[in-house]
């Protein structure tokens, strides 16, 4: 299990283009629940909500559904730096945003 306290630097909003400084923090947990041919299975705890996550390889990315609209991948991005990437699908409508974290075990 990997215990992660990540400072949100950076969130962008692809339908906009835009991207402004980060604010808040997430707590993130990454637990090994399992392994197939093709893939490890994990529980993704972000901010005390916890998903069941898939990923096909050691280094990610996790993805996992949110809700039945809502998905959401956690992608490494150096030593201590990850991307969470969440779409939402409201109707004929789908957002997306990134939020790009600097993180420390602990």
């Amino acid at each position: 299990m990997v215990e992660l306290r990540c400072a949100v630097t950076t969130a962008c909003e692809a339908e906009t283009g835009t991207c402004r400084a980060g604010a808040g923090d997430r707590e993130v947990t990454l637990a090994p629940t399992g392994t197939s041919d093709s893939a490890s299975y994990w529980d993704v705890t972000i901010d005390g909500r916890t998903f069941p996550a898939m990923t096909s390889t050691a280094l990610g990315p996790w993805q996992w559904e949110e809700s039945a609209q809502d998905s959401a991948w956690l992608f490494p991005s150096g030593p201590s730096s990850m991307m969470l990437v969440r779409q939402r699908i409201a109707g004929d409508e789908l957002s997306t945003t990134t939020e790009y974290l600097s993180c420390e075990e602990g």
